[in-house]
């Protein structure tokens, strides 16, 4: 009976043990989230010359499995070669940057403004656009991450970029050269 029940704790211990990794694995692929997705909404607001608001989706969104060889071929065309991505599961964006330009919001709540409007909207300092995540494909080595972004305003107006990022001594750094750029 002691053997049985010794054998229970050292299972459990185990499992125990080993969600601990999961969820320290877990922590550390947030933090990297974050880092990545705070440096991407700073550019945007260093690059914003107008100083408008604008919404940023909560939550990143999931690309199709397809999408995934488009960024290790964007990764693979720049400086760095690296032999795989794997998609991290949807996070959330909320909390990698606070600025009083960026409103967090549930991206289906998001209606497109009338591109009549637009102009007053951005006088009045209200927001009208709707910058949106995708899900970030890491490496095998956590030093090489791709995503897309987008910024939408309108039916006709905005752009999005592959964007190309990786792990260096002080941090997540944007290649500067980006790949499957649009804008309409």
């Amino acid at each position: 009976m002691k053997a049985f029940a010794l054998s229970i704790f050292i299972l459990l211990s185990g499992c125990t043990a080993h969600g601990d990794l999961r969820e320290s694995e877990t922590k550390s692929q947030d933090e990297d989230s974050l880092a990545i997705f705070r440096a991407v909404l700073q550019n945007w607001l260093d690059r914003n010359e107008r100083g408008n608001s604008i919404y940023v989706s909560k939550k990143t969104h999931s690309l199709p499995e397809m999408e995934l060889k488009k960024l290790e071929d964007c990764a693979n065309s720049q400086e760095a070669k690296t032999s795989s991505l794997a998609f991290a599961p949807r996070s959330k964006v909320v909390g990698a940057i606070s600025n009083p330009r960026l409103h967090f919001i549930n991206s289906r709540f998001w209606l497109t403004s009338d591109p009549k409007m637009i102009n007053g909207m951005i006088e009045e300092g209200r927001p009208v656009g709707l910058i949106s995540l995708s899900s970030i494909a890491f490496d095998q080595t956590k030093t090489v991450a791709a995503l897309n972004f987008s910024m939408v305003c309108g039916s006709l107006c905005g752009y999005g970029e592959t964007l190309v990022f990786d792990r260096t001594a002080t941090g997540w750094v944007q290649r500067p050269a980006t790949c499957e750029a649009w804008i309409s």
